[in-house]
């Protein structure tokens, strides 16, 4: 029986992916559905970022901005690759725009390995983004973004959004990319020698020696036992690399995903 709040729902309506990847994975889990109205929304979102060729080269992707709470499990599937769900720690905080870091003991494993289960995103084509939703100036440089255990890897290290708002890029000749404010950031890496970050509508680029994709679960809002963030994401997703066209007509896409579902659209 497929059931969404009381309502039944046809498949055959769904994008088969949406429909396989996220409505099945929840279902067979025992996960509360959305509304049914948010599961059109959903679906449609999966459909436009198909049409622009965004979802195609993602390995990972989750969409945790659902428009109201009750939905926290639903929120951690991912969309991409199918049957992998999310693992939250701690005392994530939860919120209809997406999920929040409580900077103590709070962090999400995508259960996402880069070494081992990566098909676009490659040691020199690779990208990792999200859409953040609040601005913030980060008391100290460990609080970060979207941590993980990269060393020196595709898109090196993490995002480190530091008192300065400044993604650091530790590697060999490292730099210092601006990821400032609120909104949709990318860190693609698009040679041995090039990173760039996509900030909303603009775009900076940094020389930044890639080594090797290093062995490792993908994080968010954790480096290590005694740093966990505070930060916040509506959006996550890790795959090839975008490009700058791309990353804008995504903004559209989830800005009027956001609008559909009550938000702001911030990215």
């Amino acid at each position: 029986m497929n059931i969404a709040i009381g309502c039944y729902y046809n498949k055959t309506l769904f994008d088969p992916d949406y429909q396989t990847n996220v409505l099945d994975v929840a279902e067979t889990a025992g996960f509360t559905l959305p509304k049914y109205k948010t599961l059109q929304y959903q679906n449609r979102l999966m459909k436009d970022m198909k049409n622009i060729g965004f979802y195609q080269i993602q390995d990972t992707l989750a969409n945790f901005a659902i428009g109201s709470l009750g939905f926290e499990q639903f929120g951690m599937v991912d969309w991409k690759k199918m049957g992998n769900i999310y693992t939250p720690f701690g005392g994530l905080i939860y919120s209809p725009q997406g999920i929040e870091g409580n900077g103590v003991n709070s962090y999400v494993l995508t259960n996402y390995n880069t070494t081992t289960m990566s098909y676009n995103y490659t040691l020199n084509n690779a990208s990792r983004g999200c859409v953040s939703f609040k601005s913030k100036t980060y008391p100290n440089i460990n609080d970060s973004l979207i941590n993980s255990v990269y060393g020196l890897s595709a898109v090196d290290t993490m995002y480190d959004w530091a008192g300065n708002q400044k993604i650091n890029i530790w590697a060999a000749g490292g730099a210092t990319l601006d990821g400032s404010g609120a909104g949709c950031k990318i860190l693609n890496r698009t040679s041995a020698a090039i990173v760039n970050m996509i900030n909303k509508g603009s775009i900076n680029e940094a020389s930044s020696v890639s080594d090797r994709l290093a062995d490792g679960i993908v994080s968010l809002f954790w480096r290590s036992t005694s740093i966990y963030s505070s930060a916040n994401v509506s959006i996550h997703h890790l795959g090839a690399a975008i490009p700058y066209l791309m990353s804008q007509s995504f903004r559209e896409i989830y800005n009027q995903y956001l609008s559909n579902i009550g938000l702001d659209p911030i990215a």
